[in-house]
């Protein structure tokens, strides 16, 4: 077998290789009634909901979440603590398996902001990013309140 042959192979096993992990990895969150509240005219900063399930036998942490429909996407929490309501930025998202994790008003939830579009669409696709870099993306809709 010449060099050239066998790096062709290796090369075709590589993408192989890195289109199984990535396939995989797309199906290894689920986020049901995956939703981005639809904000007030003028408004730049949306929230996003959604029931979030690890499909896998691991936990999965994600670290990031990104999307080229915004300017940016982070993970929050609302609380109140001694009475007085606050909002604070979180690190990472842990996923158990078998723990759906729950994003809704007032607790657990995306800020988004600044939509890149003129118009808005009826769903945007947001990517999250897990500690060990694998993308996991969720196509999230529009939504003036809750889904029932």
């Amino acid at each position: 077998m010449s060099k050239t042959n066998s790096k062709q192979q290796l090369t075709s096993l590589l993408f192989s290789l890195l289109f199984a992990c990535t396939s995989y990895a797309q199906q290894s969150i689920n986020v049901s009634e995956a939703w981005v509240r639809i904000p007030p005219p003028g408004m730049q900063m949306m929230a996003g909901y959604g029931t979030f399930t690890n499909l896998t036998g691991n936990t999965i942490e994600l670290v990031d979440a990104q999307s080229v429909s915004f300017e940016s996407v982070g993970f929050h929490i609302s609380e109140v603590v001694d009475g007085i309501s606050s909002m604070r930025k979180l690190d990472s998202i842990i996923l158990q398996p078998d723990e759906p994790a729950v994003f809704e008003p007032g607790s657990r939830h995306l800020m988004i902001y600044t939509l890149k579009y003129d118009t808005q669409p009826e769903g945007v696709q947001i990517d999250f990013i897990d500690k060990l870099g694998a993308t996991h993306s969720v196509e999230f809709r529009f939504l003036k309140s809750a889904p029932e």
